[in-house]
């Protein structure tokens, strides 16, 4: 059982916004070339989520910080799609 510190010390991580997986995905630049890469191949991509996903990164965090990890994930790849639609990949 988490102590009332930790518990206190994760809220206050949400609420900031601070957690490492956003960071992470602010400072990849390798996201937009995957995204162009997957765009560009013939095979179907049926989980571009999961191919962006950081395996040893999720895996160390908790449950909230995991759903967003994804949640940036999902809107990092919506960004960069409907970018590179725009110019045509």
């Amino acid at each position: 059982m988490d102590s009332l510190h930790d518990l206190a010390r994760q809220a206050k991580r949400r609420l900031k916004g601070c957690d490492e997986g956003k960071k992470k995905i602010e400072d990849n630049s390798y996201i937009l070339e995957a995204v162009r890469d997957m765009i560009c191949s013939e095979e179907i991509v049926t989980d571009p989520i999961g191919r962006l996903t950081d395996i040893s990164l999720y895996e160390s965090m908790d449950e909230i910080d995991r759903q967003r990890y994804i949640l940036c994930l999902a809107e990092q790849y919506n960004r960069c799609k409907d970018k590179l639609s725009k110019r045509g990949a």
